[in-house]
């Protein structure tokens, strides 16, 4: 999911300062978001997603 911010982030344009200021939080908080080695709320790393227009799903399916 921090990957998928991260492109979406890219691809929208959105600097980490931009989205901070979306998402009420200090740039600082935007930085761990997106850094993989930080250990971050998976309804943060939604809500930024959905801010970017991008829906989070997971599908599991049987193996072939």
């Amino acid at each position: 999911m921090k990957l998928a911010l991260h492109d979406a982030m890219l691809e929208a344009q959105v600097s980490n300062r931009e989205l901070a200021g979306r998402l009420g939080l200090e740039e600082s908080a935007v930085r761990r978001l997106r850094d993989p080695l930080q250990r971050s709320p998976i309804g943060s790393v939604e809500s930024a997603l959905k801010l970017l227009g991008k829906r989070v799903g997971v599908s599991v399916s049987d193996a072939v």
